[in-house]
């Protein structure tokens, strides 16, 4: 019986269907499913700094902003950073 005590959720969606709260809904039920199901105790979300989009999601759910994780990556040989956000099975309340 493997359990896991950790867990990234990741999104992304296509420009057409943005704005909708379709990723706010599919992260919470995400969020819940995990902790409550699956006993995971925690879980991140990480966003480009620039995607105030994407890391309003975790903002809106409750997810507390660790920090900015610098240089995690090189895209068209630019380095990008990621802002982190984590959620502890204690502090969820779906």
């Amino acid at each position: 019986n493997l359990q896991l005590s950790h867990a990234d959720i990741g999104y992304w969606i296509a420009e057409p269907h943005q704005g909708r709260g379709l990723v706010t809904r599919a992260v919470r039920a995400l969020t819940t499913l995990a902790f409550e199901t699956y006993g995971i105790r925690r879980l991140t979300i990480r966003a480009e700094p620039e995607n105030r989009r994407s890391w309003s999601v975790a903002e809106r759910l409750g997810y507390k902003f660790e920090g900015t994780m610098r240089g995690v990556g090189v895209h068209a040989g630019r380095a990008y950073d990621h802002r982190l956000y984590a959620m502890l099975a204690e502090e969820w309340s779906p």
